[in-house]
C-alpha cells in the first residue's frame, strides 16, 4: 500500500530554481519508486546531474551523517542537501528529501547481463570488500541487497541507501543479541536476498562457517572479519564453488593465532584484481577484456581486441582489450568462460614457463649390466651414467641432453625414478627440483629463473600436471603473485 503524503511535492521540489537552495526538478517531472519514496532526477544552476528522494525518514539527521561519513571513504556518494517538509498523513512520521549525485545503474540491472561466473564472482567480490571497509568505519549497512549498490559513468561500485544502517558500540563489534546488529548479517545478505545466481549462493555461505570457526578459537570479531575475507577474496570463481575450499582455508589459518593486528591484504572494490582470471565489462559503445589476458593475447587479436595501455576502470586506468562491435558480445563472452575454464588453450604461453624440463622415460639398455655403466649414443656424446643391479637402473644417477650436457640428476629405485630429482638448463643453471615417480613429476617442485638462478615458482604437480596454488616470486625474491591450477 503506497503512503499518502500530506504535504504537497512543489514544498519540497520548486518547479523553479529555490532562491534559497538552488535545487529544483525539470519538467516534465519523471520520478520512480523505491522503498524510500519517490526518487527525481534534479538540477541545480550548473547541472542536472543529481537526484532528490522525497519520503519516509526514520531519522534523516542520522542517515545523512553516515552516509556521508561512509563517503568520506568513497564507498558511497555525499548527500549535497536534506530537509524535512511534512509528515506522513494521519501520522507525526516526517516526510523529508535527500539530494546526492546520480548514478547510472544498479547492481540488479548489471547482474541481469552477466553470462558467466567469473564476471558474478568479479561483482561479488567488490560488494564484499566495500562492505568490509564500510564495517572498518563503524557501520553496519542492515538492507544488503542488488538494488542498493550502484555504478557511476567510470563503472565504479558504490553503496547506497543508508536508512536502516547502525553504528557499532563505542567503535567495536559488540556481540548484539539482535542478530540484524551482527556483522556478518551484512555478509549474510549478500547471498540470501536472490542477489546473485546458484553459482555462489550456496557456496558463499562457508563465510559463516568459517567467521564462526576463528571466533570459537578466539578471534576478536574484527580480526575473524579479516582473516576470513582475506581468504575468500583471494580465491578465483572456480575455487568458491568447490566444496571442499571452505576445510582447507580452516587448514590454512590453523597455523595463525591471534595477538598481533592482522590486517586486511585487499583493497576497497577488490573485484578490479582478478589473479589468473579474465573477465569481461561493457561500455556504452564498447567492450573490453581486462584481468590474465597476456597469455591469450593472439586469441583476443583473432577475436578483434585493440590493446589500450589506459582503459578506465572504476577511476583506475587499467591494461585491457578493446572491442568496438558490440553485435559479437555473446562470442567474446564466451570466450572468456572457456578460457576462464580450462576448455581452451592461449596460442602462446607465458613470458616466464612455468613447466621444467619434462623428464624422459628411463634408458633401458639392450644387455643387462651389473655397477657402475655410461651409455653413449650413436655419435659417442654420454646419454647416462649411474648404477645398474641385475639389469635395473640403482642409485643416483646422472642424464645428458642430446648435447652431452647434464640435463638431470636423481635416484633410481628397481629401474623407476624415485625420490627427488633436479633438472638443469644449457646454461648449467638448475631449471627444477622436486619429487619423480616413475618418470612423472608427483609432488612439491620448485621451479627457477634460468639467468639469475632465484626460486621462480613452487607448488604441487599431480602426475606430471601442475595442480593447485602456486607461489610465484620476481627475479629479486619478492613474492608477485598466486596462480591457479
Amino acid at each position: 500500500m503506497k503512503k499518502i503524503y500530506r504535504t504537497s511535492e512543489l514544498k519540497c521540489f520548486p518547479v523553479r530554481e529555490d532562491p534559497v537552495r538552488g535545487w529544483f526538478i525539470p519538467e516534465p517531472r519523471k520520478s520512480i519508486h523505491s522503498g524510500h519514496g519517490r526518487i527525481y532526477e534534479a538540477c541545480n544552476e550548473n547541472s542536472c546531474d543529481y537526484i532528490l528522494k522525497f519520503g519516509y525518514f526514520d531519522d534523516i539527521e542520522k542517515e545523512a551523517k553516515l552516509n556521508n561519513l561512509a563517503s568520506q571513504d568513497d564507498l558511497t556518494k555525499p548527500v549535497l542537501d536534506h530537509w524535512m517538509c511534512g509528515k506522513v498523513q494521519g501520522t507525526d512520521d516526517p516526510v523529508g528529501v535527500f539530494v546526492m549525485p546520480r548514478l547510472k545503474e544498479t547492481l540488479y540491472d548489471r547482474l541481469k547481463k552477466v553470462n558467466n561466473i567469473s564476471e558474478e564472482w568479479y561483482y561479488i567480490k567488490q560488494v564484499l570488500s566495500l562492505v568490509y571497509y564500510l564495517h572498518e568505519l563503524g557501520i553496519f549497512h542492515g538492507d544488503i541487497n542488488a538494488n542498493n549498490f550502484m555504478f557511476d559513468e567510470n563503472d565504479k561500485m558504490y553503496i547506497i541507501d543508508f536508512r536502516k544502517a547502525t553504528t557499532f558500540e563505542d567503535g567495536e563489534k559488540a556481540k548484539y543479541k539482535d542478530s540484524n546488529l551482527n556483522p556478518m548479517n551484512d555478509y549474510y545478505n549478500i547471498f540470501s536476498h536472490n542477489t546473485f545466481k546458484d553459482n555462489f549462493t550456496k557456496h558463499l555461505r562457508m563465510m559463516i562457517d568459517i567467521y564462526r570457526w576463528l571466533i570459537g578459537r578466539g578471534f576478536s570479531e574484527v580480526d575473524a572479519e579479516t582473516l576470513m575475507l582475506n581468504e575468500i577474496l583471494s580465491l578465483n570463481a572456480s575455487q568458491v564453488i568447490y566444496s571442499g575450499k571452505s576445510d582447507e582455508i580452516k587448514t590454512k589459518l590453523s597455523r595463525t593465532k591471534p595477538g598481533p593486528e592482522i590486517k586486511p591484504i585487499f583493497k576497497a572494490r577488490e573485484g578490479y584484481n582478478v589473479s589468473g582470471q579474465m573477465y569481461m565489462i561493457r561500455y556504452k559503445n564498447s567492450l573490453a577484456i581486462l584481468g590474465d589476458t597476456k597469455p591469450w593475447k593472439e586469441n583476443i587479436k583473432a577475436l578483434g581486441g585493440n590493446f589500450n595501455q589506459y582503459l578506465n576502470i572504476g577511476g583506475q586506468k587499467k591494461p585491457g582489450w578493446l572491442f568496438f562491435d558490440k553485435s559479437r558480445e555473446s562470442e567474446i563472452a564466451q570466450f572468456v568462460k572457456n578460457a576462464n575454464e580450462g576448455k581452451i588453450q592461449p596460442q602462446i604461453q607465458r613470458g616466464i614457463p612455468l613447466t621444467p624440463t619434462p623428464i624422459p622415460p628411463p634408458i633401458t639398455p639392450s644387455i643387462p649390466q651389473q655397477g657402475h655403466v655410461v651409455l653413449r649414443d650413436q655419435r659417442g656424446l654420454i646419454e647416462a651414467e649411474g648404477n645398474m643391479v641385475s639389469g635395473k637402473r640403482e642409485g643416483d644417477w646422472k642424464l645428458y641432453d642430446e648435447n652431452g650436457l647434464i640435463e638431470q640428476i636423481g635416484e633410481y629405485r628397481n629401474g623407476g625414478q624415485v625420490g627427488i630429482w633436479v633438472t638443469y638448463n644449457e646454461s648449467g643453471t638448475i631449471n627444477s627440483k622436486g619429487a619423480s615417480i616413475n618418470g612423472k613429476r608427483e609432488g612439491m617442485w620448485d621451479l627457477y629463473y634460468e639467468d639469475t638462478g632465484s626460486l621462480n615458482a613452487f607448488g604441487k604437480f599431480k602426475n606430471d600436471v601442475q595442480v593447485g596454488k602456486w607461489k610465484v616470486f620476481d627475479k629479486k625474491g619478492r613474492f608477485k603473485e598466486d596462480k591457479y591450477y
